[in-house]
């Protein structure tokens, strides 16, 4: 917690402010017995309060290097990079060929054999022969035919619609 921006909040909001704490991966009576200040510090803010909400801020510290084993992290949040990520499905030609190959009980080359031609691919898509193979290795198809199991590993890949 930011005790500046809890204080700009208040003298903004008057009356009408409140805070909450929210606790996760520690057991919350554990958390209180420990940290007591967390429920005594409601009512309206002022330069007590203000004070208060230190030193819970401060006892809060103190507990969670006092118990950093039993603590449990959880990801709360994940941020993506857009730019980083590739237009979706862009290789999906090239997923499906190596996919529908295995189903079909093609090698590898058979399957590169029955590519499809450019003209016949939606607009920027294209099969990419590396992506093909990678299919084919991640489903464990040697330069032989792929046995039923492989088959029928391929016939419910997540790889098929990526």
């Amino acid at each position: 917690m930011t005790l500046a921006t809890i204080a700009a909040d208040c003298t903004v909001s008057g009356p009408g402010s409140a805070f909450q704490a929210s606790v996760i991966g520690i057991d919350a009576a554990a958390l209180l017995r420990e940290v007591p200040g967390l429920a005594t510090v409601m009512g309206p803010f002022d330069m007590d309060k203000y004070q208060e909400l230190g030193m819970v801020q401060t006892q809060l510290g103190e507990y969670i290097q006092d118990n950093v084993a039993a603590l449990r992290p959880q990801l709360l949040e994940v941020e993506v990079d857009l730019s980083k990520v590739t237009a979706p499905y862009a290789n999906s030609p090239s997923t499906l060929l190596g996919m529908s190959g295995i189903q079909n009980g093609k090698t590898e080359q058979q399957a590169w054999a029955k590519r499809p031609t450019p003209d016949k691919l939606p607009a920027g898509m294209s099969v990419d022969e590396a992506l093909v193979k990678d299919m084919y290795d991640a489903l464990g198809v040697d330069d032989s035919q792929p046995t039923s199991s492989q088959k029928a590993a391929a016939a419910k890949s997540t790889f098929r619609g990526e």
